[in-house]
């Protein structure tokens, strides 16, 4: 489902330009560290010390922020594997780079896509619940996502299901570095890296 895909009922691709939007998931805390931890001079007896849990908020939060495109991959192949005609294929390649701006506001996530077709928003519920969600040619789809944190950042992966096939997107965070990859049923994918803007 895509900027470049056609309306419902016809043949299209997932939004090349976009990137795809963001949807509600659910927040994995880290595993407890479990080994014994040993008072300084007191070998005799072990202390089990577990880190504090992780929430949701605080696990999410290395998303929040702003991010800059840097560089593209793939794009022209996945759009030659997925039929896009070399008109636009064209335009799409040489549509502006986007920047993406995530902002946490309670149990809400709210995203803002700056893409070359304009802001295209998506707000997500952090509840683990599937939505309805448009993308920017108005077709319908029904998406779920999970976030996983990890140490430095996380992995958001979105699930988007509609009358256009169905494409994983994945969103993973490594300190300032933001990497996204788009992929649909048949294997075909692409991509964008970003840096965080300070």
């Amino acid at each position: 489902p895509t900027l470049l895909s056609p309306k419902r009922g016809r043949v299209g691709t997932p939004d090349a330009k976009a990137g795809g939007g963001l949807l509600f998931f659910k927040a994995e805390a880290p595993k407890a560290d479990t080994q014994p931890r040993y008072p300084a001079g007191d070998h005799q007896q072990a202390e089990l010390v577990e880190p504090a849990a992780v929430t949701t908020q605080d696990s999410i939060s290395t998303l929040a922020g702003n991010w800059h495109c840097v560089a593209t991959e793939g794009l022209e192949e996945f759009l030659k594997a997925t039929g896009v005609g070399a008109f636009q294929r064209k335009l799409a390649m040489a549509a502006r780079w986007p920047s993406w701006e995530f902002n946490l506001n309670g149990e809400r996530l709210h995203f803002i896509n700056h893409s070359a077709m304009g802001d295209l928003k998506e707000d997500i519920l952090l509840d683990g619940s599937s939505y309805k969600h448009k993308d920017g040619r108005g077709n319908a789809l029904t998406c779920s996502a999970r976030w996983e944190a990890s140490t430095g950042g996380g992995v958001l992966t979105i699930s988007r299901k509609g009358d256009l096939g169905t494409y994983t997107e994945e969103r993973r965070v490594s300190g300032d570095s933001l990497t996204f990859v788009l992929r649909n049923e048949g294997g075909a994918s692409w991509g964008r890296t970003f840096q965080r803007v300070r």
